[in-house]
């Protein structure tokens, strides 16, 4: 998956699912978004699920080995389909890119960094 961890780079997206269309979320994000991105080197490696406080329901990580890898991946129309899809299954949607790190990393909603 990722053969030089200097040059990895992490997709962060984070969401609130739409309660109503929850099986429907699951049922796409199982079977169709993580196994296509996998095709284009975006590996899922992290699903978060805030329990509490004021941060979107999701967080999920993808790791690509490098710039180019995410590049084309994001270019590609698979994620253009893919997003849109996902789109109308959930809320608040925010994507970051960011340097991989070994520790948790998310974004801060108020200031818009990368943590």
């Amino acid at each position: 998956m990722v053969n030089n961890p200097a040059s990895a780079l992490k997709l962060l997206l984070s969401f609130d699912i739409i309660p109503e269309r929850a099986n429907c979320y699951y049922e796409f994000m199982l079977n169709e978004m993580v196994p296509r991105m996998q095709v284009h080197g975006l590996h899922t490696i992290e699903a978060w699920h805030t329990a509490y406080g004021d941060r979107p329901l999701r967080l999920i990580v993808m790791a690509a080995r490098d710039l180019e890898t995410l590049e084309c991946a994001l270019d590609s129309e698979d994620w253009r389909e893919l997003e849109g899809r996902l789109l109308d299954l959930v809320t608040n949607y925010e994507r970051r890119v960011a340097t991989a790190r070994s520790q948790f990393q998310f974004f801060n909603t108020e200031s818009r960094e990368r943590f």
